[in-house]
């Protein structure tokens, strides 16, 4: 139940998007409110116009509109001395972050709100502007003491990480999305210098190793542009050796966070580093007190090679999210032992580097300690050519096969937290329930979608349920059903 300020209000949409209209409309419905529609600005201004007798307590403003935006249509409202009261105004964007925010523009809008919009999301916004405690309504928090103690105003902040590792990735996104920071990944530096040309963010995580472009080359480039200037970029590394400290500072970095990620030292930096412009602007988080989804809740049992309980601090305490990490490790990492003595037989140490790169920073992030250190020391020998290589390489094929036989193990006896890889006759329940939402254009796919995902993760679906979660972020249910049937027509 809502908070008695929120029971009943009115509340004016206006989106030029007809299917965010929608699900916005069958929202406010579910929750007692009155909700209006307006596809917009200008529609909009006439309606609260039009509405002196039962004026609006809230109004949802889309940001990009063609016309009028949300911005300029805000600041007539804030103008308008004939209303009887101010409405609270939430500004619904996919842009994320507020660097094309003023002063000016921050002081007409009350908080903003990402899409896609869930029913959880929304109710989060309207409490914030509206000031009601978070003990007012059954919430349950999803979030860990470490997540909680992070600098509030990173809240809303918009990143760029830039990231080639999957493994890495899902740890990295899944402590932003813990304090509610949005991101765009990056694989390489030629895709971090397009998304800066595309849209602000408010910060920049680099790794320093990627392909075609890394993260000290990146970092040079946008230093040429003098519009860039404030803009921070945080390195990402797991070399911490003086001289790869002393590079990323030569090319204008304002910091760096050492692999695998500690979770208090990202939150720290990121709290000396990042302002998110305009920050007057509460933005309302996407899980914060919100509702509680369903969360797969296996017990953790002692791995042999893992630190369970250093894992688990990587990923600030989510022991779901350090489930799917671990299960990402088994299935990205079957053959890399053999892979590894093959490139050391041939001689290509420079390749077999690369790849202990990235072993490096991921067994860190998993907590197997024994196999992040004969890493490291296999990785030292090759490049002094110490003579004891093949002794370290040893090591590491054995402290990686202790690894993968104790997850491979725990996999069999069905408790690793999910399901093994789900086949197309075990997904129809669940796609046929997606198709049902998306039929009636229901937004709580998107909800739904956020569910069920980690399920296909390895599945031979997978990468069609990506595009499925794309489609439906963007609000294109149409392509979302054309993705739906496509996987049935397979089944079938």
């Amino acid at each position: 139940m809502l908070p008695e300020v929120l029971q009943g209000i009115r509340v004016l949409i206006i989106d030029d998007n007809p299917t965010v209209n929608l699900v916005l409309e069958r929202y406010l419905k579910v929750l007692g409110l009155q909700p209006v529609c307006c596809i917009s600005a200008e529609d909009g201004l006439l309606e609260i116009e039009q509405s002196h007798e039962a004026p609006f307590d809230l109004i949802l403003m889309d940001w990009k509109m063609p016309g009028m935006d949300g911005i300029a249509a805000s600041r007539r409202i804030r103008a308008n001395s004939n209303l009887m009261r101010q409405p609270k105004i939430i500004l619904v964007t996919a842009y994320g972050g507020h660097g094309e925010f003023g002063d000016r523009d921050c002081s007409v809008i009350d908080a903003t709100m990402l899409k896609p919009v869930s029913l959880r999301s929304l109710v989060n916004s309207m409490m914030s502007v509206f000031d009601c405690k978070p003990e007012n309504i059954k919430l349950t928090s999803g979030h860990k003491p470490l997540a909680d103690q992070a600098p509030e105003h990173l809240r809303g902040a918009r990143l760029l990480l830039a990231e080639d590792h999957e493994i890495n990735l899902l740890v990295a996104r899944g402590l932003l999305d813990k304090v509610d920071i949005s991101v765009r990944v990056a694989h390489n530096g030629l895709e971090v210098l397009k998304a800066l040309n595309e849209e602000p963010f408010d910060g920049v995580l680099m790794d320093l190793q990627m392909p075609k472009m890394g993260g000290i080359e990146a970092a040079r480039k946008i230093r040429q542009e003098r519009r860039f200037d404030g803009l921070p970029i945080i390195a990402m590394t797991a070399n911490t050796m003086v001289d790869d400290v002393s590079k990323c500072k030569e090319v204008g970095m304002d910091a760096h966070i050492s692999k695998p990620i500690n979770p208090e030292q990202l939150y720290q930096t990121l709290g000396q580093h990042i302002r998110v412009a305009g920050n007057k602007i509460v933005t309302a988080g996407k899980k914060r007190n919100g509702f509680k989804l369903q969360e797969f809740s296996a017990d953790l049992p002692q791995l042999a090679g893992i630190n369970v309980e250093a894992g688990l601090q990587r990923l600030a305490g989510d022991k779901d999210a350090y489930c799917r990490v671990l299960k990402k490790f088994r299935h990205s990492h079957g053959s890399f032992s053999e892979q590894l003595n093959q490139l050391m037989n041939a001689g290509q140490h420079d390749d077999v580097l690369e790849m202990l790169h990235g072993l490096k920073g991921v067994s860190g992030n998993i907590g197997a300690d024994a196999l992040h250190q004969a890493t490291k020391q296999l990785e030292l020998s090759l490049k002094q050519e110490s003579s004891d290589a093949g002794v370290r390489l040893a090591a590491v094929i054995s402290q990686l096969d202790t690894v993968m036989q104790s997850l491979r193990s725990w996999s069999a006896t069905g408790n690793d937290c999910m399901p093994q890889q789900m086949d197309l006759v075990a997904a129809m329940p669940l796609l046929e329930k997606m198709r049902d939402l998306l039929m009636d254009s229901d937004g709580d796919a998107s909800d739904y979608m956020n569910e069920i995902k980690a399920l296909f993760q390895g599945s031979e679906i997978e990468a069609e349920m990506n595009h499925l979660h794309s489609c439906i972020d963007q609000y294109d249910y149409q392509a979302a059903l054309n993705v739906i049937n496509r996987i049935v027509a397979t089944a079938e």
